[in-house]
C-alpha cells in the first residue's frame, strides 16, 4: 500500500534524498482494518516510526531491519558535527531498542547495533542473499549486452542507489585506470 506522503522537504545535508512525512493518522486507521501478526520496519526514518506506531496500536510486536549506519552517514555529510552525529546515534538506539528483534545485515553492523545499547539476544542476523534459482546462470542470455549496445567482452556491473555515499566518484576513477591500461571493459550502471 502506498500513502502520498503530507510533506516532502530535502534532507539536511544531503538535498538530494527527500525527507517525507507520511499521513500517520490515514496509516493507522488502515493498518487497525488490516489487523497484522507484526510489522517489519526497514528504517528508523518517518515511515519507521509509523511502523512502531502501528505496532503499538495493534498490541503486536515490531521487528526491524539495520543495514545503514545513520550515524556515520551525519558525521560525514555535516563534516564531522558531533552534536549531530551524538543526536543520530541517540536517536537510532531508542529507535532499535525498542523493537522486538534487529535483523543484522553484518557482523559489523551486529558490533553497531551493540554499541548503540540493542541487547545481544534481540540481535539476529539476517544476511544479504539471492534467490540462486531465479537468478542463476541458466538464464542467461548472451544477446542482451547487444542489445544495450555494451559491445565489450568484460563487463564492470554496479547495482546499488546512485547515490553520494555509494562513492560513483571513486568507481570512475578505478575505470578510468581501468581503460587507460585496456579498451574492452564495459562500465554498467544499474540504479
Amino acid at each position: 500500500k502506498n500513502f502520498a506522503p503530507l510533506v516532502e522537504r530535502a534532507l539536511p545535508y544531503y538535498p538530494d534524498l527527500a525527507l517525507t512525512l507520511p499521513p500517520v493518522v490515514e496509516i493507522l486507521e488502515w493498518a487497525d482494518r488490516q489487523q497484522f501478526d507484526a510489522v517489519h520496519v526497514d528504517t528508523p526514518g518517518p515511515m519507521g516510526l509509523c511502523g512502531w506506531l502501528v505496532a503499538k496500536l495493534l498490541r503486536i510486536p515490531v521487528i526491524g531491519t539495520y543495514h545503514t549506519d545513520f550515524p556515520a552517514y551525519v558525521r560525514s555529510m555535516s563534516g564531522g558535527d558531533f552534536r549531530m552525529t551524538a543526536a543520530t546515534s541517540g536517536y537510532v538506539g531508542w529507535f532499535y531498542g525498542q523493537l522486538a528483534a534487529v535483523l543484522s545485515r553484518s557482523q559489523a553492523y551486529h558490533g553497531q547495533l551493540a554499541d548503540l545499547g540493542i541487547p545481544d539476544d534481540r540481535i539476529h542476523a539476517a544476511p544479504p542473499c539471492v534467490d540462486a534459482a531465479a537468478f542463476n546462470p541458466r538464464h542467461r542470455d548472451v544477446r542482451i549486452w547487444a542489445g544495450l549496445g555494451v559491445h565489450e567482452p568484460f563487463r564492470l556491473f554496479f547495482c546499488a542507489r546512485l547515490s553520494e555515499e555509494k562513492n560513483i566518484s571513486f568507481l570512475s576513477s578505478v575505470f578510468r585506470t581501468i581503460c587507460a591500461k585496456r579498451r574492452d571493459v564495459a562500465l554498467v550502471i544499474a540504479g
